[in-house]
């Protein structure tokens, strides 16, 4: 049964209740609720959070250590009355017989939230912790595996005030490329990671840290410049810096960037299974993956706009910001529930899940709904919906990025599966707190603990447990247990994000694109999430390489609006045509600097288009040791057909190339057919149809047009298409033996092996193999085959017969000659 008692959020809400100002109120509970926990940890009541419970012999230490420490004036009687009055407030939203039985049936789970832990307390933290022993002829990155960070001590009470907590001052030395940054005028970034890395040894200082005091012994240049170069590859490696890939780059570049040699960049390459020479060029993904592997932190375009956008935020007058509701981004495996408890939530008619072919998100929806926080107060939550199934990470990783909080649904009764371990990776790379929404727990082959063990795993130990990791078991088919959720989502919100949910509602609006779509009635719709400022009607926006002025925007229930505030997903019309998914977008003054901009941009996207594997393929293709499919790509969101692109060209093998030559949202048109008719291609449409001036120019073009409403139907297809393009496989069947018993000569000195047939049968123009001493000597076709003078097709055991050969004539008595035969067999596999 749910207890009753006092949470201690409830005692620093009461001791703040004098305060007129909401924002002033709202941080001075913030910063008592931790007083408050320090107090505890005092008192030997350690690991408290701020949902924690207070016990009855708790609560009077509590109230006279508050009045000493902040001076105030709480009395226990007056405090106990003030959670009777909130208690009876709460209860009369309902009959007092409605919330008994509500109580008998479902008992709220307890909720603890811990404060997240800034980097820079981190940092002061592992300064204390002693030197990783490194062993030898062994890389760093191979002895440090993560650890959790140390628990962090609490200081002594003082009887004062608390003041706002400082940052403390940055450590004068760093890593070479941090420095060099700074010499170029940019601000340097540095991740902080959860394990101490390896420091150079004294002797060995790097460029760009001090002075290197000059060594006594006299040694020449040469082996000083090698030295030189050993120290600063070692520090490279033990703690890799920042690096930014926009696009497609040579492996020169790419060398440059790591701070590599181009032989080793070109040799991890080939680890990798791409070969490519210094002057070759490198895809895009290719090189982030490469980059990512030596321990580096990328930073993609995509990635550098949000963090703009961010930025452009903390530049606001303190004056300015206001808060503004979260972004909650619903994050799981295939078919776990997160469509169905975006249903539950908003209460509608009309089933978000029927409107997805096969019960899968095929790409991202966003909802605004409103919510009772834990003070009975009406509060905004923003959810995004994203896919779960494989073939949409890039969609899942944009969903991710633009959160505020992500609710990682897993059902009860399947557990952790891929998708979900994907999930707490974005989320862990977003660095957003994660609340685990445990689903189907109504069900009879429901095992919560086994799948919260599954989760402790990849550190998610629930609260529960002893964890900071906030949980919510819940039934979204049967609506149950909702309201704990969204209660712990504005929880969650207040205490550990605070004031990084504010945004000024006057300035020029900027945010994301979430989804892009061009439709036959309306022409380009473009779904976005407003970040910070206020999207207006009229206003002149440029999205990506795309520029325009808002003619009409749409709420997520469809309504025309006038305005959109901050965390507001919107619907647009006005864009020239359609954005990608993940383009920021930024509202300015006047149609020409958005269109300047817009332009400007353009030209970039056309000098960095990918030029992976061209040379290669072509080459190959030329050759005729690679066959090509050629596809054009069409979806009804330009989010889906980039994934539907990108799980085709997993299909791609040693033999068989698939080329999405053209990728687009939009209805199949005639420029398609063009295009395909031209080229070569089929065009692959999903969720779209095709024109009917595009129907008849195909079926007089002979171009194949192919629709789909679900992802795995187009993999199985174009499989089977690839099959039958790869060369069939060549199995040797060894069909019989003969022994040499004697040999004749006959003609200008020709041989024939008189032989004995003493396993299965000897065929005249099989392939023959003729061994000696357990050695094949030769290996060649019969081309004559005798049963006695008449020539004969086959000789079966236990028969004799005459075997000779025209490119040879060695055969001796003794030989063992084999015949054997191949058989071609259809492809069953790419692989």
């Amino acid at each position: 049964m749910a207890s009753t008692k006092p949470r201690i959020y409830d005692l620093a809400r009461i001791a703040t209740r004098t305060e007129d100002d909401e924002k002033e109120r709202k941080q001075k509970q913030s910063d008592l609720t931790k007083q408050i926990i320090a107090i505890c940890n005092q008192l030997g009541y350690p690991d408290k959070t701020s949902s924690s419970s207070i016990d009855e012999d708790l609560m009077p230490k509590l109230i006279s250590s508050l009045n000493e420490a902040e001076g105030l004036d709480l009395d226990l009687d007056g405090v106990n009355k003030e959670l009777q009055v909130k208690k009876t407030t709460k209860k009369s939203v309902k009959t007092q017989e409605e919330a008994q039985e509500k109580q008998e049936i479902k008992p709220k789970q307890k909720l603890r939230v811990v404060r997240r832990i800034k980097p820079s307390e981190l940092t002061q933290d592992l300064a204390l912790l002693p030197p990783i022993q490194e062993k030898p002829g062994v890389h760093t990155s191979q002895q440090v595996k993560p650890s959790p960070p140390p628990q962090i001590q609490q200081k002594p009470i003082q009887p004062v005030v608390q003041k706002p907590v400082e940052e403390p001052p940055k450590e004068k030395q760093e890593i070479p490329q941090v420095a060099k940054k700074k010499q170029q005028g940019g601000k340097p970034r540095i991740s902080v990671p959860l394990q101490p890395f390896r420091v150079a040894k004294p002797t060995m200082v790097p460029s760009m840290m001090g002075r290197t005091k000059r060594p006594s012994s006299r040694r020449g240049s040469q082996e000083r410049e090698k030295e030189k170069k050993k120290i600063e590859i070692t520090t490279v490696i033990d703690k890799p810096g920042i690096v930014t890939i926009t696009s497609s780059l040579t492996v020169k570049e790419l060398a440059d960037i790591l701070l590599l040699p181009e032989t080793e960049v070109v040799k991890k390459l080939f680890e990798k299974g791409t070969i490519r020479t210094v002057n070759q060029t490198v895809d895009f993904d290719i090189a982030v993956e490469l980059a990512r592997s030596l321990e580096y932190e990328v930073i993609t375009e995509e990635e550098k706009e949000e963090t703009k956008l961010r930025a452009d935020i903390s530049k606001e007058a303190e004056e300015d910001l206001l808060p503004r509701p979260p972004v909650v981004t619903i994050m799981g495996h295939v078919d776990h529930g997160k469509t169905s408890l975006l249903d539950a939530i908003r209460e509608t008619k009309l089933k978000i899940t029927d409107q997805e072919k096969g019960g899968i998100t095929q790409h991202i929806g966003a909802y605004q709904v409103e919510v009772l926080d834990y003070d009975n107060k009406k509060r905004k939550i923003t959810f995004l919906d994203t896919p779960g199934h494989e073939a949409f990470t890039a969609m899942r990783a944009r969903g991710a990025h633009v959160t505020d909080i992500a609710i990682l649904v897993v059902a009860a009764d399947d557990g952790v599966m891929p998708q979900t371990k994907e999930a707490i990776d974005h989320a862990k790379s977003a660095a957003v707190p994660i609340i685990i929404a445990l689903n189907k727990i109504d069900k009879p082959e429901a095992q919560p603990d086994r799948v919260l063990g599954q989760l402790a795993e990849h550190d998610l130990l629930i609260e529960d447990y002893g964890g900071k990791t906030v949980c919510s078991k819940i039934s979204a088919k049967k609506r149950e247990n909702l309201d704990d959720l969204l209660t712990k989502i504005t929880l969650v919100a207040d205490a550990e994000l605070g004031n990084t949910l504010r945004a000024n509602p006057n300035a020029l609006a900027s945010g994301v694109v979430l989804e892009a779509e061009l439709s036959k009635e309306r022409g380009p719709l473009t779904h976005i999430l407003v970040h910070n400022g206020t999207l207006k009607k009229g206003d002149c926006i440029v999205a990506g390489a795309v520029a325009g002025r808002i003619r009409a925007m749409f709420n997520d229930h469809g309504e025309e609006i006038g305005e959109a505030p901050p965390s507001a997903p919107v619907e647009v019309l006005g864009l020239s045509s359609t954005p990608k998914a993940g383009d920021t977008f930024q509202v300015y003054s006047s149609y020409q600097e958005v269109k300047n901009i817009a332009e400007e941009r353009q030209q970039k996207v056309k000098e960095g288009k990918k030029t992976f594997g061209l040379v290669d393929v072509s080459s190959k293709i030329r050759e005729g040791k690679m066959h090509e499919l050629k596809i054009i790509i069409k979806a009804d969101v330009y989010g889906s057909a980039e994934a539907v692109a990108k799980e085709i060209l997993k299909l791609r093998t040693d033999e068989v190339v698939v080329n999405p030559i053209h990728v687009g949202s939009g209805n199949i048109s005639e420029s398609d057919v063009d295009l395909a008719a031209s080229s070569g291609a089929i065009i692959i449409g999903f969720h779209v149809g095709a024109e009917s001036n595009a129907l008849r120019e195909a079926g007089e073009l002979g171009v194949d047009i192919r629709t789909y409403d679900i992802i795995y139907k187009i993999t199985e297809d174009l499989e089977k298409a690839l099959l039958g393009m790869l060369e069939p496989e060549r199995e040797e069947v060894k069909l019989g033996k003969a022994e040499v018993r004697q040999v004749f000569t006959f003609g200008k000195g020709n041989k024939i092996a008189g032989s004995y047939v003493i396993e299965g049968k000897i065929q005249r123009n099989q392939i023959a193999k003729v061994i000696r001493n357990g050695n094949v000597i030769f290996e060649g076709r019969i081309d004559n085959l005798k049963r006695f003078k008449d020539d004969a097709r086959e000789v079966q055991t236990n028969f004799e017969c005459g075997i000779s050969f025209n490119s040879y004539n060695d055969v001796e008595e003794g030989d063992i000659i084999e015949c054997w035969t191949i058989i071609e067999k259809q492809r069953t596999s790419l692989t």
